[in-house]
């Protein structure tokens, strides 16, 4: 593939035209080398040309500078298609000889189609239902209107199903209901849909290797809407790779993060390759992909197949196409992933060829090619929100490639070299959005799990990185919250950070003893063993008391040992001091000492244990 690039006096040309758009012409200014390539910079919206950038224009596509509103709503008359917000549209009312500034005058649906007529789902899982009214105007022919949001549902059989705005039902118990919708004018049903029967199923939830050996033994036994969680540890092997949805629209998760659960594909082959036409419905969620090599797609390899992808590390990883991904003919989502250290001829994080895509508060780093280091586009319309690229390396195109008419739509991101260090090759676009984009160096920090945490002076640091607070929405709508970008571990409060999130370390909450077993009788001397839930620098102490109520010895009190492990060996000096048939209790105090208030844990129980 060979570059087809703008010269640099070009560029500078260009965004002095974009300067001058600026200036004299308010809205978008093109910039369009002799080869085709566009650079579409966002710099003030007001595509009706009336003077009004489009954050201050309630008709931002019909000239209205007077911006008439006599509904007081967020759209101007010129563009209003509701005058009386009753959620039917002028044009339907006049119709159908109802008021369209009336809204207590509502148009009579002849008949409504609930849909789907039949449907099932776990509980806790969702469904969207849909509604569609025909309405017979007074002349012409018969109006397909869609209604969703403007009937109201009822059940035959309540608790099964919650419903929620918009014909969203949530799944409350296990069993069967019928569900039908009604167009209210006035309190008067005046059109019933046919009933949709919806049956809630209790979750099917399986463990690796508890209840199976490997990834892909759990995938091949697990259906629709099952769960599959993945037990710390890294994953080796032929069924530990390669791994294959099948089709299924069921949810594949780590148990405690990416940094805790590894796929190592050992240079043989990658993570994941979709290519059964699997949808959003099949969920990749909190894995580190890592060691992949193949020709295509090094870890992940969504193969006209559009799964979700959340929460994952994709890191050293080696293809000749994609060397973190490979997106081809999907219409994938890669949100929150963390895309390192990988390379490719072609797309060193991430190759996008006739795909539709969205990345979404995704960091892209490190990563090396020939052309794309970061991303390398081939005829494919990408959105990217709230990213990171930085860092990457190419000949050609050193975060970004556009290749054969592709489609970039980057806004609320950090890219090293701005719109200026674009590949952007005949018949492609990049569209800018210079409002919210920026491109300063993103300050990464290094934190207990990795290297790509945001510098921050609350954190610890000596500084303040750009990217803090500079997304698009508020982090809780974005359920990122209760992840990080902080080195000190707490959540993204406000509006959302760009880039990648970590986990969140939880703080040390429980200490489950494990061995010896209470009540067990010993020859020889104990190793003390517990399992902790939370915390990332935790210490211990085991505490041993004489029954029935004797005195205590503490590793802590009497020795000075601080433990960090999960268990502890009793000297021999200590046991052979134990007169034999005598009988001790035990238990393990902790704290976390990361915390910023570090508390002591004791553990849920006391055991027991004497020597022969």
């Amino acid at each position: 593939m060979t570059a087809n690039r703008l010269p640099v006096a070009t560029i500078a040309f260009f965004f002095v035209l974009v300067w001058l758009g600026l200036f004299f012409f308010p809205g978008e200014a093109i910039c369009a080398s002799t080869d085709s390539a566009t650079i579409l910079v966002r710099v003030c919206d007001d595509p009706d040309n009336d003077g009004l950038c489009t954050p201050d224009d309630n008709c931002p596509g019909d000239y209205n500078p007077s911006q008439e509103n006599n509904d007081g709503d967020d759209s101007g008359d010129a563009c209003d298609p509701d005058d009386d917000n009753d959620g039917y549209s002028d044009v339907l009312e006049q119709s159908m000889d109802s008021d369209p500034l009336n809204s207590t005058s509502q148009p009579f649906a002849a008949n409504l189609v609930l849909s789907p007529t039949q449907t099932q789902f776990n509980v806790g899982a969702s469904e969207q239902l849909d509604v569609v009214g025909t309405f017979q105007p007074q002349a012409g022919g018969s109006i397909q209107y869609d209604m969703t949001c403007l009937v109201e549902y009822k059940v035959s059989v309540s608790g099964i199903v919650s419903i929620g705005a918009c014909g969203s039902i949530l799944g409350q118990a296990a069993g069967t209901t019928n569900i039908w919708a009604e167009q209210v004018v006035n309190s008067q049903t005046v059109a019933t849909s046919n009933p949709a029967s919806v049956t809630v199923l209790n979750p099917t939830f399986s463990f690796v290797p508890d209840d199976y050996a490997t990834i892909q033994a759990a995938l091949d036994a697990s259906t629709d809407g099952d769960t599959i969680i993945v037990r710390d540890g890294t994953y080796t092997g032929a069924s530990n790779k390669n791994l294959d949805f099948r089709g299924k629209a069921l949810t594949l998760q780590s148990e405690n993060g990416p940094a805790n659960c590894i796929i190592n594909c050992e240079l043989d082959g990658r993570g994941f390759l979709f290519h059964s036409a699997e949808g959003s419905g099949s969920i990749v969620n909190g894995f580190t992909i890592t060691n992949g090599f193949t020709d295509y797609g090094g870890g992940i390899y969504p193969y006209y197949s559009s799964p979700t992808i959340t929460n994952c590390v994709v890191s050293g990883n080696t293809a000749y196409v994609g060397g973190g991904i490979l997106l081809a003919g999907s219409s994938a989502t890669i949100r929150n992933c963390l895309i390192t250290n990988n390379v490719a001829t072609y797309g060193g994080g991430v190759y996008f060829s006739l795909s539709s895509a969205f990345l979404k508060n995704c960091t892209i780093s490190g990563n090396s090619a020939y052309a794309g280091g970061g991303v390398w586009s081939f005829a494919s319309s990408i959105t990217a929100t709230n990213a990171i690229l930085w860092n990457d390396s190419a000949t050609v195109g050193l975060e970004i490639g556009l290749n054969s008419t592709s489609s970039f739509d980057i806004s609320f991101s950090d890219i090293e070299g701005g719109a200026e260090g674009v590949e952007i090759e005949a018949g492609s676009t990049l569209i800018w959005d210079a409002q919210s984009n920026i491109t300063t160096n993103p300050m990464f920090a290094t934190g207990s799990l990795g290297d790509y945490y945001l510098s921050q002076i609350a954190a610890g640091q000596s500084s303040n990185s750009p990217c803090i607070d500079k997304g698009d929405a508020m982090a809780a709508d974005l359920g990122l919250d209760l992840l990080t970008t902080r080195t000190d571990q707490a959540g993204d409060i406000g509006i959302v950070d760009l880039g990648y999130h970590y986990a969140s370390a939880p703080q040390l909450t429980g200490i489950s003893l494990v061995s010896p077993a209470d009540s067990s009788i010993l020859s020889t001397p104990p190793t003390f063993t517990w399992r902790t839930d939370g915390g990332i620098n935790n210490a211990f102490a085991v505490d041993v008391s004489l029954l029935p109520a004797g005195p205590t010895w503490s590793t802590w009190n009497s020795l000075g040992q601080i433990i960090y492990g999960t268990n502890w060996t009793m000297p021999d000096s200590i046991w052979n001091m134990i007169p034999s048939g005598t009988a001790f209790s035990w238990k393990v105090r902790g704290m976390d000492l990361a915390s910023g208030t570090p508390t002591i844990i004791t553990s849920d129980k006391v055991w027991s244990f004497s020597k022969y």
